[in-house]
């Protein structure tokens, strides 16, 4: 009988060694658990945080991109187009589209087609153009109210032989100094 009541002693005392260790590891786990999902707590709070930072962030450079000084700005649907023509038709298109022009011809025409634009809305073109040698040769600035979103544009440049050289010109057209368009062709003497 004495190993039965061993038996019962050892099996008090696994139990008391048990519930001794549990009492010990439990709430030093619950702790480590508490701990852990506070943190977690913490990170969830500061990507949320940031998220609102982003956000917010998002919506300025949005709200800045799509304003101008005082008026919002278009948005380009298609690209802009610019043609080098030699002439017009009757209906102010153009007869043909040029990538080396003869200074013999005795003029040019720049032709552009800008889509997207809100109609009513006051709009400015400016045309710069630079000769063989970089040197700027010609400007002008047109201001047009479409009433369309889509308007035509156009700049003529007469050549002066005396003064203009032959080499790769370039022509850029600037609409609000917000779309620019440029395009680079070839200037002959004859």
């Amino acid at each position: 009988m004495e190993s039965n009541k061993n038996n019962g002693t050892t099996s008090i005392n696994f139990v008391q060694i048990l519930i001794a260790i549990l009492i010990a590891v439990v709430p030093t786990a619950i702790v480590a658990v508490s701990t852990v999902i506070y943190q977690l707590g913490q990170q969830v709070a500061r990507l949320e945080s940031d998220m609102e930072d982003l956000k917010l962030q998002v919506k300025s450079f949005t709200e800045k991109a799509n304003k101008t000084p005082g008026d919002n700005l278009r948005p380009i649907a298609k690209q802009s187009r610019l043609v080098i023509t030699t002439s017009l038709t009757k209906e102010n298109d153009p007869k043909d589209s040029v990538d080396i022009v003869s200074m013999s011809k005795g003029e040019i025409i720049f032709y552009t087609t800008w889509y997207g634009l809100k109609p009513n809305k006051n709009y400015q073109v400016i045309w710069s153009l630079q000769d063989g040698t970089g040197s700027p040769v010609g400007s002008s600035a047109y201001d047009f109210k479409p009433k369309n979103a889509t308007h035509y544009t156009w700049y003529y440049y007469r050549f002066n032989p005396k003064l203009d050289k032959p080499g790769n010109w370039k022509i850029t057209a600037n609409l609000d100094g917000v779309e620019s368009i440029d395009k680079t062709f070839f200037v002959s003497q004859n």
